[in-house]
Parts: C-alpha cells; sequence; structure tokens
C-alpha cells in the first residue's frame, strides 16, 4: 500500500481514533476505580478527541495544535505547582510531581456551608509540600513589595 494513498489516511485514521478509544476507556477505568481527578481529566481529554473526530477528518489535523498547546499548558502548570509545594519539588521531573502531587487520593469533604476541608491519606510523606502547595493556590493573593 502506497503511504500517499487514500486508503492509508483513512487507515491510520481509524487506527488513532480507536487508540484513542481506548486510551480513553483505559483512563475512565482508572478514574472511576480511584476517583483521582487526574485519571478524570485525561479521560474527558481523550473523549473530546473521538467526539472531535465525528464532526470531520479535517478537524483532526488542527487537533495536533490543540493538543501540542494543552501539553505545554499542563507541563508549565505541573512546574509551577512544583515550585509551589517547595525547593525540592521545584527541581523534581514532571514524573515524581504527579506521582507525589497531583495523583493523590485525597478526598473533599463539605462542612457547613461552603467550607470545604480536603482529607489525605494519613502519615503521608508529602502532606506538607501538597498543604504548601494547596495554600499557596487557594489563600489571598500575595501583597506586593
Amino acid at each position: 500500500m502506497d503511504a500517499s494513498s487514500p486508503l492509508a489516511d483513512i487507515t491510520s485514521f481509524y487506527v488513532q481514533e480507536i487508540g484513542a478509544l481506548l486510551f480513553g476507556l483505559v483512563f475512565f477505568f482508572l478514574w472511576r476505580q480511584s476517583r483521582v481527578v487526574y485519571f478524570g481529566l485525561w479521560a474527558v481529554a481523550w473523549g473530546m478527541r473521538i467526539v472531535a473526530a465525528f464532526f470531520g477528518f479535517e478537524l483532526t489535523h488542527y487537533a495536533n495544535a490543540a493538543w501540542l498547546a494543552l501539553a505545554a499548558l499542563a507541563h508549565n502548570l505541573l512546574r509551577a505547582a512544583g515550585a509551589l509545594a517547595g525547593l525540592a519539588q521545584a527541581k523534581a521531573r514532571g514524573a515524581t510531581l504527579r506521582r507525589d502531587l497531583i495523583g493523590v487520593a485525597g478526598r473533599i469533604a463539605r462542612r457547613g456551608r461552603g467550607h470545604l476541608t480536603v482529607r489525605l491519606p494519613e502519615d503521608w510523606h508529602r502532606e506538607h509540600e501538597w498543604a504548601s502547595l494547596f495554600e499557596a493556590a487557594t489563600g489571598p493573593p500575595a501583597t506586593a513589595a
């Protein structure tokens, strides 16, 4: 089969979309089992790619730029979260930050009206870093010096 033939384009399109569907289902299953928000967001992202494929083949060509922009945004947000968490996390790799700060099996509990509490695992070794990141992200803005 010639690489420039329409059949090769259609075949690669279907292979990519089946792969996206499988990735979406795996992340959805992980989210349902662990309730880690990170897995839920990835399941939604892969699902959006499948929905975009239904609206037309041409739309998926422009999706590569959108995926690149989203990946750059996620990388920058992850690095900023690492810098807010502490000095050791500021120098850590992205996979370490995802494991230690993002993929935490914490629960959100509501007490009273509008008061949210995040319950982290007991005796967790990264509780201080996560608490400083949470305080920096949800606290009042820093005053200008």
